[in-house]
């Protein structure tokens, strides 16, 4: 069962889902903000499950982003997006993180986070953000 919670942030509505299961013996889904969300300074929502973040100094300037979990995870599989355009993508045991280079940021393009983490059971979290850049 999953239910629409809104979080407000400097008067721009973002609609996280929230998964109503926890992460044992099933799958849950977090997905936070829109393309009208802006990045800059930050946006960094969160539930039970962790919290996403992005900051950015102003717009087209460069992006630092992260995914902070608050449950058990073995393994990230993460994906980042400028507009259509992946400029990032990573596998790895520990959570993810980075930046993406003002080379590669396009004021007003949407960036995005797209990912799964698992847990040691195999349950998996999915996990995106958008904001614009």
């Amino acid at each position: 069962m999953t239910r629409p919670v809104n979080t407000r942030r400097a008067g721009t509505s973002a609609a996280v889902l929230m998964a109503a299961a926890a992460l044992t013996g099933c799958a849950a889904s977090v997905n936070a903000g829109s393309p009208s969300t802006s990045c800059s300074p930050s946006f960094n929502p969160g539930n039970q499950y962790g919290n996403l973040s992005v900051q950015q100094r102003a717009s087209g300037s460069s992006l630092q982003w992260g995914f902070y979990p608050n449950v058990a995870v073995s393994t990230y599989k993460v994906d980042i997006y400028m507009g259509s355009r992946r400029v990032d993508s990573k596998t790895q045991s520990y959570p993810p993180h980075g930046s993406v280079s003002s080379v590669d940021v396009r004021a007003g393009a949407t960036f995005a986070i797209r990912g799964n983490a698992t847990n040691p059971k195999g349950d998996i979290l999915t996990f995106g953000l958008q904001c614009r850049a």
